[in-house]
């Protein structure tokens, strides 16, 4: 699976996130990883691409649309389930 042609001045990012999210017995899996940047940059497309290049099981979901704990959770596991994500009509804030 090779990165869009699109992102193709992003390909030493790509590589790094993709060494970063390769089974290494040495190196442990990052338990957590801080991406951030300007909108519409493309970093989502880049860690959903070198997640799926090494074929991890990813749970993916905009914390932007989250505005409580029990959203979130209601979230998470409509996600484990492969159910439709609730909308906000059903939260109360």
């Amino acid at each position: 699976m090779s990165l869009p042609y699109s992102y193709s001045c992003r390909s030493s990012i790509s590589t790094c996130l993709e060494k970063l999210f390769s089974s290494n017995p040495l190196i442990p899996y990052p338990s957590h990883v801080y991406i951030y940047g300007n909108n519409n940059t493309g970093k989502s497309t880049l860690v959903k691409h070198a997640l799926n290049v090494h074929k991890h099981s990813i749970l993916w979901f905009d914390c932007r649309e989250i505005y409580s704990l029990n959203m979130f959770y209601s979230t998470f596991i409509s996600s484990l389930t492969n159910q439709s994500v609730p909308t906000m009509k059903n939260f109360k804030l």
